[in-house]
């Protein structure tokens, strides 16, 4: 046994995997139309019951999707495409995600300011590190996210001015080219 390894983790990790997939989709495999959820039925469920909100969907990405980024991409459009309303959500979550950048850019500078005065001061070092590597992952995540859905991409290369006028559901249509890369 390997130190850290819980016996049985990789295949409960693909259990969890497939029932997130399953869950982003109102298809069921082998089973009739009629036994599964409208479209509609599927989205409301989706969103009433917040299973694979935004911030889920970025934890889902960054935690699968390198190791299985096709089916780590299709859970997330389905989830989006299920969801209309998950689309409002887009702007809240970049505005939240870049103030949570701007503070900690903020903590960096004033570290920063202490151990250039004083050398001697090693947890604050240590802070900054941990602040660097909390906005690396952020940055990474956001990055996979925007990789899996093409229109979140364009999103980000818009000016700041024009992102609240952007609505996604429109977006998504005129980006179908894009989308098919």
């Amino acid at each position: 046994m390997v130190v850290g390894i819980i016996v049985g983790e990789i295949e409960l990790i693909r259990h969890v995997f497939m029932l997130l997939y399953c869950i982003s989709s109102n298809k069921d495999p082998g089973a009739w139309a009629t036994d599964s959820l409208t479209p509609k039925d599927h989205g409301a469920l989706l969103q009433e019951k917040r299973l694979l909100d935004l911030p889920k969907l970025l934890d889902i990405y960054a935690i699968y999707g390198h190791e299985n980024e096709d089916l780590t991409r299709i859970l997330v459009e389905n989830a989006l495409i299920a969801q209309l309303r998950i689309h409002d959500n887009i702007n809240f979550l970049m505005s939240h995600f870049l103030n949570i950048i701007h503070m900690m850019c903020q903590r960096c500078s004033s570290s920063l300011e202490v151990i250039s005065r004083d050398h001697r001061s090693n947890h604050l070092y240590i802070e900054l590190l941990e602040v660097m590597d909390f906005m690396n992952d952020a940055i990474v995540s956001m990055y996979s996210f925007a990789n899996a859905y093409k229109p979140l991409a364009i999103f980000f290369l818009s000016p700041v001015e024009m992102r609240y006028l952007l609505e996604f559901p429109r977006l998504r249509c005129k980006c179908d080219a894009i989308t098919n890369f």
